[in-house]
């Protein structure tokens, strides 16, 4: 059985709100631990919020559905998730 993704909250996932601005290029690569460390500020370390695993579903999807519809690249979008403490 899949595990719901709850697309209501997508908006509200940080790996997909960051993710999004670092994948437009809103950020360098130098820049990916500030991006880090304001995250981590303003919501804690996000691998220990009782939501991780939804966020990990949730980009795993997207991302999964971006190289799928497009010739889209993720390499930023993994590293920035990496560097949160996420793998996939």
């Amino acid at each position: 059985m899949l595990a719901p993704l709850s697309p209501q909250t997508l908006s509200s996932n940080p790996l997909f709100v960051w993710g999004a601005a670092v994948m437009d290029g809103f950020f360098t690569d130098d820049e990916l631990p500030r991006v880090v460390k304001f995250v981590e500020a303003m919501m804690g370390r996000l691998r220990a919020l009782p939501d991780a695993d939804l966020f990990l579903r949730q980009i795993t999807a997207v991302a999964a559905a971006l190289t799928s519809v497009s010739d889209c690249d993720i390499k930023r979008l993994m590293k920035l998730c990496g560097l949160l403490g996420f793998h996939f």
